[in-house]
């Protein structure tokens, strides 16, 4: 059974106030039908209104499988509105900005850059950017699909826990 987390105006809306919810399903489709079953008026409300996460990865596909341990974030907001939030969240981040601005000063004469040449490096730097964090989402995927196995779930569990008790017995040894 998916563990489902519901924003508490749906839940007070269809679920009787219910927000964590556990129904039975393979696929993220089967969930909602589930869910639609529980709640009448989820299928409607889920086509285009609201964003579907598995685990903390945003589902586009329907057809997306959902193991037993997996849980659904329902959220009110569309795809849109979360890219958004993100964006102003990251650009909103300081520690960037503060970055750059000791950085330039030591790579580029800020005294002789136009205006042209100040886009040219906007334009740099976003493209830079949006290159590393595709790396980083490639890498978060690829990661997320070789460690969905349990096997593999309780090599990451076990080495964690060695790396803490390693943590700890080197504090406690100060």
């Amino acid at each position: 059974m998916a563990r489902v987390s519901l924003p508490r105006e749906l839940a007070a809306e269809l679920f009787d106030g219910r927000d964590h919810l556990q129904v039975e399903g393979a696929s993220l489709f089967a969930v909602i039908r589930a869910l639609d079953a529980l709640g009448p008026g989820f299928l409607t409300r889920a086509q285009g209104h609201l964003a579907m996460a598995v685990d903390g990865m945003l589902a586009d596909d329907w057809s997306t499988p959902v193991r037993p341990t997996e849980t659904i974030d329902v959220s009110p907001d569309g795809k849109g509105r979360l890219f958004l939030a993100g964006l102003a969240i990251n650009l909103g981040n300081p520690k960037a900005i503060i970055f750059f601005l000791a950085l330039l000063p030591a790579v580029v004469p800020v005294d002789t850059l136009t205006p042209l040449g100040f886009i040219e490096l906007g334009v740099l730097v976003a493209a830079i950017v949006a290159a590393v964090f595709t790396a980083y989402a490639a890498a978060a995927a690829r990661a997320r699909r070789l460690l969905t196995s349990s096997r593999a779930i309780r090599l990451v569990n076990r080495g964690s826990s060695i790396a803490m008790a390693g943590a700890a017995a080197a504090v406690a040894t100060r």
